[in-house]
């Protein structure tokens, strides 16, 4: 049924009156509710979380992705410009910055993400 919802082209509400879905639960409950105000809050957050689940799970990933990445310390002396496989406006830009952490690292205009890769591998060894 969760399929079915998240095409754009489908009604949520109209779909729960339709009565298609009654021997759900769930379904059967909120057609039950008295309140028409509540039935439609819910029924607009459920259309909300299946249209948008995929949204939601790449941000959430994008969210763990950050969290590594700051963990991710530099050391505070380390020599950017021994490193020949960055590019040289990222060797520059992160020897003026002086990035504490690859997230901070990937924030810095003019640092693209083939430096970030360069300078994980290197952090690695």
């Amino acid at each position: 049924m969760s399929q079915v919802l998240r095409r754009p082209e489908i009604n949520t509400e109209e779909f729960i009156s339709s009565g298609f879905a009654d021997d759900i639960p769930a379904i059967s409950k909120i057609r039950s509710l008295g309140s028409e105000k509540l039935r439609s809050e819910i029924v607009q957050q459920i259309d909300i979380d299946l249209k948008y689940e995929g949204y939601f799970q790449r941000q959430e990933e994008e969210v763990r992705k950050f969290e590594v990445y700051e963990g991710m310390r530099i050391p505070e002396h380390f020599n950017f410009a021994a490193l020949k496989s960055l590019s040289s406006e990222g060797r520059e830009k992160m020897n003026r910055v002086r990035p504490a952490s690859i997230g901070q690292a990937s924030r810095i205009s003019g640092v693209t993400a083939a430096d970030i890769s360069v300078l994980m591998v290197h952090m690695r060894k």
